[in-house]
């Protein structure tokens, strides 16, 4: 597309300063005229590109066209390529990559990040299964591809959904997908932490207009916090836990298997506790593990009425 073509030619002229038209038509396999076509759009936008002449001549851009210090000053720079950094390394698609290395070219700020904030990319406790979700799902999003993946509702049974992915939405520490699922003909969020497996379909799914109204704008979604829940299991678990839990979570202890999650109490949370009923040994804190027996009384008590 001509809009691509163009928006690459200015990130190619602000990194090698100067480039021929010759060199440009070769890179993007295009004619010299239509280059000079490009350059011409681009001036007329207002882009500041210059022309020399002679052996080392070419196309360039004036060096006020790089963000000076009235626009952002140093410290704030340096806390959005920190900001940038981590996230394009959680999120690695092409549309947040491309903005990073255009920032770093716009400010001409390529190895300095910020020496007060650091942005970890390891959002979650299990960020190598997150972080090959998100790049899975960026990509089918980039492409419009559909997603066959396998879920665990509410219930903590699994079922299976084809999804149109639209958008990657971080809520808390959690990463959602937000996109239309073809089982219930509607657009659903996703927790990425219940998603069992997923797989990129070949197949292209049609554009759709999103719901005006989005879920992470629920005050339910907006003032969800995460708890620390350690949970002791007993050791004869060990070798299903790995179908609930990655063993990255887990430390044998003499008690037993020790596991300790970082994440929203709500009713998806405790559907997920008592799954483990009876080999739960030990629970914290105790406001969850009360809850817990609460709930696990009242269906005693329904079961025998």
């Amino acid at each position: 597309m001509k809009i691509d073509r163009l928006m690459s030619i200015v990130i190619t002229l602000l990194k090698d300063k100067k480039t021929t038209a010759r060199d440009l038509a070769d890179k993007f396999d295009v004619s010299v005229r239509t280059i000079k076509r490009d350059i011409d759009t681009l001036t007329m936008a207002g882009i500041p590109i210059y022309s020399s002449s002679g052996r080392s001549g070419g196309y360039g851009i004036l060096d006020s066209y790089i963000m000076k210090e009235n626009y952002l000053n140093k410290s704030e720079s340096e806390l959005l390529t920190s900001l940038l950094e981590g996230l394009s390394a959680t999120l690695p698609n092409a549309e947040m990559i491309g903005l990073k290395e255009k920032f770093l070219l716009m400010t001409n700020n390529e190895n300095s990040s910020s020496k007060y904030v650091f942005v970890a990319s390891n959002f979650s406790e299990n960020f190598k299964l997150i972080n090959e979700k998100t790049t899975l799902i960026a990509g089918a999003i980039d492409d419009n591809r559909k997603l066959d993946i396998q879920y665990i509702n509410s219930n903590f049974k699994i079922s299976k959904r084809i999804v149109h992915p639209y958008k990657l939405v971080m809520i808390g520490s959690s990463w959602y997908v937000y996109g239309f699922c073809a089982l219930k003909n509607d657009f659903r969020l996703f927790k990425l932490f219940r998603i069992r497996s997923i797989k990129v379909s070949d197949k292209r799914y049609k554009i759709r207009e999103l719901p005006k109204k989005k879920p992470w704008e629920n005050d339910v979604f907006m003032n969800s916090s995460n708890t620390k829940v350690t949970i002791i299991l007993d050791k004869k678990m060990v070798t299903k836990i790995s179908d609930y839990i990655d063993y990255d979570m887990c430390k044998m202890t003499n008690e037993g298997i020790k596991v300790t999650f970082n994440y929203p109490v709500d009713e998806w949370f405790y559907s997920f506790l008592q799954s483990f009923v009876p080999n739960i040994i030990d629970l914290e804190p105790d406001y969850v593990k009360e809850e817990l027996i609460g709930r696990m009384k009242k269906q005693i008590s329904t079961l025998s009425s």
